[in-house]
């Protein structure tokens, strides 16, 4: 054996026992509250080391917590950027990850020459469908949906929904510790409620017809519809329910957006004279609005927004913070919320675009039927 060789044989060989030795005087479970902290591409390389380490980071409990930290530093979290491209011209997707204040890509994760969108996101998963062009044929094709944490590139495939035309929702059941994907059926020919509604969890597998009633948050005034009411889903209890909007975000002349801030709901809403925002708290049960930001607009603002979003009652907007600014992101431009100025952001952005915190994760690595997992891209 080369001297080398041999020198590096008897490091690995020290290393190794030195854990092994170490392991007699730390508990398991101290060794999983050091290590939990690490970054998920050190944590499955960590996996090799030994197997105790291994069935620590293997177990379930583990992704869930190592997440819950993530969180906490989420401001120092990257933005990735789904972005589709292909009416005219090649059919290509990406998804890049992207620095928060300027948009610049930093790095790719894949190219496909499939189109995908995103159906829902919770978190650190991404539920993606994919896009069916016109003229194109292939049976089942257009029903691919799967459920993805591209930080560990692995996926589940989506078995078919029972709701032939539908939305999704994807979220978390804190109490079970289990993701759901809602399925809302959209057949224009039926009246608009939401009592068709189909269930798929992660735990199980499989699609379960739901029946709740619960009428559009819409209400038509003088020939114009109003936003009343947020039709609010409880992933625990898999029940609807109406929430009443803010009274200064009520009217047919305001745009109004949904983000997250922090973990509560929040809506921004514009005019043609002010801005606000509103932070949903929920304390005993009920939930209540609290204003948490007032200033000022401009006609030129309003129509910025409006002509992007024109005649919607209420949108999603992706938020972000970055050097102590608060910002919504739409298109290739930013809004800095204080400020009231808009930014031209990165240019090599185009098509269709989805943005979103690039949280890593170890979600999907093990449980929730990991042998059914496949690589993805």
């Amino acid at each position: 054996m080369p001297v080398e060789s041999e020198k590096s044989s008897k490091k690995a060989k020290s290393s190794s026992s030195n854990i092994r030795h170490s392991s007699k005087y730390l508990p398991l479970d101290v060794w999983a509250s050091i290590i939990v902290n690490l970054p998920v591409k050190t944590l499955l390389r960590f996996r090799c080391v030994c197997k105790s380490w291994c069935s620590i980071i293997d177990h379930p409990d583990f992704a869930y917590t190592n997440l819950k930290l993530r969180k906490i530093d989420s401001k120092k979290s990257k933005i990735f950027a789904l972005e589709g491209f292909g009416q005219q011209g090649p059919r290509r997707c990406l998804l890049t990850v992207r620095q928060g204040d300027t948009l610049q890509k930093t790095a790719q994760i894949f190219e496909s020459s499939d189109k995908y969108y995103l159906a829902g996101r919770c978190n650190e998963l991404l539920l993606l469908k994919r896009f069916v062009f016109p003229g194109d044929f292939n049976p089942g094709y257009e029903k691919e949906m799967r459920l993805w944490n591209p930080s560990i590139r692995k996926s589940l495939l989506i078995p078919p929904c029972p709701l032939g035309n539908a939305v999704y929702l994807l979220g978390f059941a804190p109490r079970s510790k289990d993701y759901k994907i809602i399925a809302i059926d959209n057949n224009i020919n039926r009246a608009k409620n939401y009592s068709y509604i189909a269930v798929y969890t992660l735990s199980d597998q499989q699609w379960c017809v739901r029946n709740n009633d619960v009428d559009d948050p819409l209400v038509k005034n003088q020939h114009q519809y109003e936003l009343t009411h947020l039709v609010s889903f409880n992933f625990d209890s898999e029940k609807f329910t109406l929430l009443e909007v803010p009274r200064d975000s009520k009217g047919t002349n305001i745009m109004r957006f949904l983000f997250i801030l922090g973990e509560s709901l929040a809506i921004f809403s514009v005019t043609q004279e002010r801005s606000r925002i509103w932070v949903l708290e929920r304390g005993s049960g009920k939930g209540v609005w609290t204003k948490w930001f007032s200033g000022c607009s401009t006609a030129e603002t309003y129509n910025l927004f409006n002509s992007n979003w024109p005649g919607s009652p209420i949108l999603p907007v992706f938020y972000y913070e970055s050097d102590g600014e608060s910002y919504f992101v739409f298109g290739n431009k930013s809004y800095n919320i204080a400020s009231g100025r808009v930014k031209v952001l990165e240019k090599s952005m185009s098509g269709y675009l989805d943005l979103g915190i690039y949280m890593e994760s170890l979600v999907l690595w093990k449980g929730y039927g990991a042998e059914d997992m496949a690589s993805f891209p």
